[in-house]
C-alpha cells in the first residue's frame, strides 16, 4: 500500500520486509520528563522510609523472580539512573525534526504517532510534581492522539503489580491504533 507524500508522490507504507515505514504508536510507561525531578523524588521518598521504600514506591508485590534476574544481570553502561541523570524531555516535534526520519514527515503532515502515557500514583519516577509535564512537551498536533492512564494503586512496575489491567490497557490502545490505520 502507499501513502501520499507532501510533494504528491506516492510513498510505500511498508518496508521491503513488510513492516510499517513510519512509527504508528509510542508507549511511555512510567517515563519521567525530567530525571532531576525523578531523582529528587527518589531521594525524598527513600529518606522518609528506607525500609519500606521498595514495597511502597518500586514494586508493591515484592521482587518477582524475573525482575530480580533482570536486575542481577543488568549491564554496566546503561545501569541505574546515573546513566541518564541529565535527561530532560524536549518537545517531541523538535526531536523528530532533528532525526530527519519518516516520523518527521508524519509530524509535518499533522499526524504524529498515537501516544499512550502510563503512570502510577505510587511511583517514584513519576512524581506528582511531574503531572501535566508530558502535555507541555507534546506538540499541538497530538490533540486527540494521546491517552493518559494512571494505575491508581501501583508503583514503578505495574506490569507485575496489576498485570491484567496493564496488559488490557496496552491491548486496547494498540487495537485502537490498528482501527485508526484501517479506517
Amino acid at each position: 500500500s502507499y501513502m501520499s507524500a507532501a510533494d504528491g508522490t506516492q510513498q510505500p507504507t511498508t518496508s521491503r520486509e513488510g513492516g510499517p515505514t513510519t512509527c504508528r504508536s509510542v508507549i511511555l510507561s512510567n517515563a519521567p520528563t525530567d530525571l532531576r525531578l525523578c531523582n529528587a523524588e527518589y531521594d525524598r521518598l527513600f529518606a522518609n522510609d528506607p525500609a519500606e521504600f521498595w514495597n511502597a514506591h518500586c514494586c508493591r508485590v515484592g521482587i518477582p523472580f524475573s525482575l530480580q534476574k533482570s536486575m542481577d544481570n543488568v549491564g554496566n553502561v546503561w545501569a541505574g539512573m546515573d546513566a541518564v541523570t541529565d535527561y530532560q524531555a524536549r518537545p517531541i516535534v523538535s526531536s523528530a525534526k532533528d532525526c530527519g526520519s519518516a516520523t518527521n514527515q508524519q509530524f509535518q503532515q499533522g499526524r504524529p504517532p498515537s501516544l499512550l502515557v502510563l503512570s502510577c500514583s505510587r511511583d517514584f519516577a513519576f512524581p506528582t510534581s511531574n503531572e501535566g509535564a508530558w502535555e507541555a512537551v507534546l506538540d499541538p498536533s497530538y490533540t486527540g492522539r494521546v491517552q493518559f492512564v494512571n494505575f491508581a494503586d501501583c508503583a514503578h512496575y505495574p506490569f507485575y503489580e496489576d498485570s491484567a489491567t496493564y496488559g488490557k490497557t496496552i491491548e486496547t490502545f494498540l487495537s485502537q491504533v490498528d482501527e485508526e490505520e484501517c479506517a
